[in-house]
């Protein structure tokens, strides 16, 4: 799933790839595809985004995990954008585990336009 996104994002230009995890694991296999593109690892756990500053790669960031995907897209959106990390028009590659609060292994690439 990992080389996955990392080759969407390439093939798509994306502006950068973006990781839900709650261990850190995610971020580190999409950290060993090496992609050209940004990537932003968001967590709500702070030992996790602690830990992701040594990820090659890997820029960390905190959020409140909620159960919903599309909410949790929204809301990392929305702090993305007031950071300015992203733009209206940005292309971006979502990656994660479902459900997003288990810790499920990474299952899940979505092709995502900044609204």
């Amino acid at each position: 799933v990992a080389e996955a996104g990392c080759h969407a994002a390439e093939q798509l230009k994306a502006k950068a790839i973006i990781v839900f995890t709650l261990s850190g694991r995610a971020a580190a296999e999409v950290s060993q595809c090496r992609s050209s593109q940004p990537l932003f690892a968001f967590t709500p756990k702070q030992d996790t985004h602690q830990r992701m500053n040594l990820i090659w790669g890997v820029h960390p960031e905190r959020i409140d995990f909620v159960d919903n995907p599309d909410d949790l897209i929204e809301k990392m959106e929305s702090q993305a954008l007031e950071k300015g990390i992203l733009k209206p028009g940005d292309t971006i590659v979502i990656a994660a585990g479902l459900p997003i609060r288990d810790g499920a292994p990474m299952n899940f690439i979505k092709v995502h336009k900044v609204k």
